[in-house]
């Protein structure tokens, strides 16, 4: 049998069996026999066979040093370092843009738990004409102020139209006190405090409107007309008819009956919060002043009609709202000798404030998209 080329070395076999693994190896001899091995140069140095030729160290030194194949390896090198940066900058990218979604996410739900926020009282803040009244115009130039003092939210004394300038004193929901500016100017503002990634709150007075509102004279008629106006209006307030256990003179001097409870003004704590109205022959409640009738949440026609002025508000841009004496709300005849000292808000006023959120949380009611609008609730003290 015809010999195979190269050397031949006798070898043996040796099991070796370590941290219970069995391996085999190989040990040489200087007898040549049983066994093809590598052919050596006479210096020793293993050399590799291509194809029946014999190929040294020092020849494949050459081929290495050679620039094609320097240069192969230097396009494979700069491949490797562009596919590990590569990937680097895109696992950077998509946490980066994972967590600023998320704080935009968390801004746009929560602005208003972490936002500073700085209240305005419009009327003395800032006067911009020189009138001696402040107006939302005066509010405008100093927003670059009120960012540079890190403020991140605005919040709006009453703004609304109201008796000699008396914004408490609601006489129209829908429009702006024309003592400190129009609805044009409240337009400006708003985007003017957006651009500046401002939010802006205004105060939402609920609980009650002033005497000269036009709700009011039609409620308080003895006998409503036939106009579909008046009849929804009548139960805008609160009525009662009151008590003859009780029964007193008016200023008159006829008898009428007296106030359904002892229920007294948040004002001064001492008057009575029922005003007996000879036009209608019942009394009016009013938590503060008496030209301060209070509202009947009883009434769906006036939760209906306030709902729209929630998203009249919206729709200008408005990003929350600070309701006014949660505790005042009044909810319904249920609670006429409800205990005022009770803390808890009646079921009716927190489905009412729930009702609302639903309106701020819904896209077609208007405001800036994504921003999750809010309900304070600014509760004063029993009496």
């Amino acid at each position: 049998m015809a010999t195979p080329s190269g050397e031949y070395f006798h070898h043996q076999t040796v099991r070796i069996v370590k941290n219970g693994q069995t391996t085999f190896t190989v040990i040489e001899k200087d007898e040549t026999t049983n066994g093809l091995l590598i052919q050596r140069t006479n210096s020793g140095t293993p050399a590799a066979k291509c194809n029946g030729e014999v190929f040294t160290r020092a020849d494949l030194m050459k081929y290495k040093e050679a620039p094609f194949w320097s240069r192969f390896r230097m396009c494979l090198l700069l491949l490797l370092w562009v596919a590990i940066f590569g990937l680097t900058g895109g696992a950077v990218y998509l946490v980066a843009s994972s967590g600023r979604a998320c704080a935009e996410e968390n801004w746009a739900t929560g602005w208003w738990r972490n936002s500073l926020m700085y209240q305005i009282n419009v009327r003395t803040f800032q006067d911009s004409d020189s009138d001696g009244i402040g107006d939302l115009a005066g509010v405008r130039s100093r927003l670059d102020y009120l960012q540079s003092i890190k403020v991140e939210t605005i919040v709006l004394n009453p703004i609304f139209m109201g008796v000699h300038g008396n914004s408490f004193a609601v006489t129209d929901f829908s429009n702006i006190d024309p003592q400190i500016g129009t609805l044009q100017d409240f337009n400006e503002l708003v985007a003017d405090v957006h651009a500046r990634n401002m939010t802006i709150v205004i105060d939402f007075v609920v609980t009650h409107t002033a005497r000269e509102h036009a709700w009011f004279p039609p409620s308080e008629m003895a006998t409503p007309a036939f106009s579909a106006d008046v009849i929804q209006t009548r139960d805008f307030y609160v009525w009662h008819d009151g008590v003859w256990d009780t029964s007193e003179l008016d200023y008159q001097g006829r008898t009428i009956p007296g106030p359904p409870n002892s229920w007294k003004t948040r004002d001064d704590g001492r008057s009575t919060a029922w005003t007996w109205s000879g036009t209608r022959k019942q009394y009016h409640l009013h938590h503060l002043s008496n030209a301060l009738p209070t509202l009947n949440y009883a009434s769906e026609t006036l939760k209906n009609v306030m709902d729209d002025v929630l998203r009249f508000w919206l729709r200008r841009g408005v990003d929350g709202f600070r309701v006014l004496t949660v505790k005042d709300i009044f909810p319904g005849p249920s609670k006429y000798i409800a205990n005022l000292s009770d803390p808890a808000l009646p079921v009716e006023t927190t489905a009412l404030l729930k009702r609302w959120r639903g309106i701020m949380d819904t896209p077609s009611s208007g405001g800036r998209s994504g921003i999750h609008k809010f309900v304070v609730e600014s509760k004063t003290e029993s009496t």
